[in-house]
Parts: structure tokens; C-alpha cells; sequence
């Protein structure tokens, strides 16, 4: 196990670059998305998947079939909106209009390997440091 976290730790080798911003939203919550620059994010997933996770034979379920780079802004756990539906897809749709005004980009140059439930920022961080007292493994 430890190889294969030692290998993740060390990904990419290239920072991968990240533009094209958009605000994306459906009845779970709301995401801000990246489109890859180049294939290198593409390469990078399936390194990781191919090379590594597969390798080690980690279980991993996807919360999601395509893969994006995205950071989720908020989701949806009640229903509850505090504003008309409306409203609330009005107010999305003038932050994607500014989101796409924006002409930066997002660097990705390290990784984080996360055990457990690591939806909503749960789970934990794992290292070769501690990869010997971390559960599942």
C-alpha cells in the first residue's frame, strides 16, 4: 500500500492546467467547473486510475460517471431555497454570465489522497507517513 500512496503523492508531475469557468447547478447543489486546458487532466485521471488505484486495489465508488474538475459550491439538503426557484435559477444564471467574464486559471500541481467518506469534506487525509494506522487499510 505504501508504494501506491507514496506514487500518488508525487502526481502530477506537470502542474495541470485548469480555465473556462462555469457555474453548474441540478437538484443536488451547485459546482463551480474547470475545462482542461490540455489532455493532461485527462491523462492524470487515468494514470491514477490505470497505474495506481487499480494496482493497489483500492475500492473507490464514484459519486459521479464523467469525471470533471469541479469544487462544489453548495448543495441542496432540505429543499428549502429561501427564495422563489425562480429567483434562485435567475441569480445562478447571472453568477454563470460573471463567472464567464473571468480570464484567469486554477493551477493543479499536488495531490490529496482522502480514505473514508470523503463527499461534503469528510474522511481523512492519508500519507505514507501515516498509512499504516489510517482504516480501511
Amino acid at each position: 500500500m505504501k508504494p501506491s500512496i507514496h506514487a500518488l503523492s508525487t502526481l502530477p508531475a506537470d502542474p495541470i492546467i485548469l480555465d473556462t469557468p462555469a457555474i453548474n447547478f441540478d437538484v443536488s447543489g451547485i459546482a463551480l467547473s474547470f475545462l482542461p486546458r490540455d489532455d493532461a487532466y485527462l491523462n492524470l485521471r487515468a494514470e491514477m486510475w490505470d497505474n495506481v488505484v487499480q494496482e493497489a486495489g483500492f475500492k473507490v465508488n464514484m459519486r459521479y460517471a464523467f469525471p470533471s474538475a469541479h469544487i462544489t459550491v453548495g448543495r441542496f439538503i432540505d429543499g428549502g431555497l429561501g427564495m422563489s426557484r425562480g429567483s434562485w435559477v435567475e441569480l445562478l444564471e447571472k453568477l454563470r454570465g460573471e463567472v464567464a467574464q473571468w480570464e484567469g486559471e486554477w493551477r493543479l500541481d499536488g495531490l490529496e489522497l482522502r480514505a473514508g467518506k470523503s463527499w461534503y469534506g469528510g474522511g481523512i487525509t492519508v500519507n505514507s507517513l501515516n498509512v499504516d494506522t489510517v482504516a480501511p487499510f
